[in-house]
């Protein structure tokens, strides 16, 4: 295909049209305006939980000053998928990046595919996953020095395990908090149906759109 220079342009959402009752027409505010790109890339967003007794915690990391937006904003791991990697293994590698843990890439799941422009960032195609453990894995000491893993420098300021009580306590990129606190309801009603902890994933429906 013909490749073309990946610019940014606005777009917006029709639910934000308001009545201009001078120009007798719909009309949607500038502040409205959603940055999206001729471009569209492929993302990865990798959820990790751990079952620890009868308590549901994420894996979550706080966005440092190298990041291009949403700075000391708190998300779980995501990023650009590369171009000689599964998505599965985009995701164990995000999360080593980001957060210096390594799990099995074949451990996680995925969940969702985001294909409307106007639900992701800069109109990303965006890939979920899931990897629920039935443990809570140590936290390396060197977690935020993302740049020695690949990562890029600056990207991380702090990276925690935080209990699902305590999603609404954090500042959150993107749509984080909603997305954190729907799949921990979801990993809660597997587990009082008796769905042992690494399969859980596995049963949860993908979801497009």
């Amino acid at each position: 295909g013909t490749r073309f220079k990946n610019e940014p342009y606005l777009a917006f959402k029709k639910e934000d049209a308001v009545l201009d009752k001078n120009l007798n027409c719909y009309v949607t505010p500038v502040d409205k305006a959603i940055e999206l790109w001729k471009g569209r890339s492929v993302a990865v967003s990798a959820i990790v939980a751990a079952v620890d007794g009868k308590d549901i915690y994420f894996l979550i990391n706080q966005r440092g000053e190298g990041t291009p937006d949403y700075q000391d904003k708190w998300n779980f791991t995501c990023g650009y998928l590369e171009g000689h990697e599964s998505a599965n293994e985009g995701c164990a590698r995000e999360v080593y990046e980001e957060t210096g843990i390594m799990i099995d890439p074949d451990k996680f799941e995925l969940v969702m595919v985001q294909t409307n422009p106007l639900m992701c960032n800069h109109g990303n195609v965006t890939l979920r996953y899931l990897c629920v453990l039935p443990y809570l894995i140590d936290i390396p000491d060197d977690c935020c020095n993302t740049e020695s893993r690949g990562g890029e420098k600056g990207e991380v300021s702090d990276v925690k395990w935080i209990n699902k009580g305590n999603i609404s306590k954090y500042a959150w990129a993107f749509d984080h908090q909603p997305v954190l606190k729907y799949y921990a309801y979801l990993i809660n009603e597997n587990l009082k149906n008796g769905q042992h902890i690494e399969d859980i994933a596995k049963h949860i429906l993908v979801e497009y759109n």
